[in-house]
């Protein structure tokens, strides 16, 4: 006795069927957790913790001068070696206000880089060794968290400022190579100007 028609097993879902079935939000593995959004307060709410002094606004304030004090003394020895260290690898010019060759451009360029790398590696030490300090005048510590939303602690206004304000060959070769980059595109852009210029004086006498 023969067997009947059998039925074929069914196709596999595509990819684009399968994602259609699935259940939506799909089950995240494990290992990931997703932060959580924070709800926007309430303008009256902003305005009383901007007017708020407590012990841990206070606390907070002493943390950013503490730390934007050690960073200072740290940036300023460390900011004026890096800059007498490249400074001799700049063009040396008789005159300060001579504008570079464009071989002394490129010079300048490199010996730029190269302090820039040295400033960058340096940041990463001199945070290191202000890690090492900690906050020293925690007035309320069962309610105050150190580190905690300063961005000071990183020294970014004393790296800024002070860091990168004492390095002055640096500055000083970068404005030599703003002027020559930037003198040069003036004076393709010159005559172009000044037809337009005899143009429009042309235009006006007839």
């Amino acid at each position: 006795m023969s067997a009947g028609p059998q039925s074929l097993p069914p196709r596999p879902a595509t990819a684009a069927q399968a994602a259609a079935g699935a259940a939506w939000p799909l089950p995240l593995p494990p290992h990931v957790v997703l932060p959580e959004i924070p709800e926007e307060k309430p303008f009256a709410e902003r305005l009383m913790s901007l007017l708020r002094v407590d012990c841990i606004r206070f606390s907070r304030i002493l943390e950013t001068m503490q730390y934007a004090t050690l960073y200072a003394c740290i940036c300023m020895p460390v900011g004026i070696l890096i800059d007498r260290a490249c400074g001799p690898l700049y063009p040396k010019m008789e005159d300060e206000g001579e504008p570079y060759t464009w071989n002394q451009t490129w010079q300048a360029v490199a010996a730029a880089i190269l302090q820039v790398v040295l400033s960058a590696v340096s940041i990463i030490y001199i945070r290191k060794l202000a890690d090492l300090v900690p906050f020293l005048f925690n007035f309320c510590p069962s309610r105050y968290v150190a580190h905690y939303h300063v961005d000071e602690v990183f020294g970014e206004a004393a790296i800024a400022l002070i860091f990168v304000g004492v390095q002055t060959s640096l500055i000083k070769a970068l404005d030599k190579i703003r002027a020559r980059v930037g003198g040069a595109a003036e004076a393709k852009r010159l005559p172009y100007d000044e037809t337009r210029r005899e143009d429009a004086i042309s235009k006006k006498s007839r």
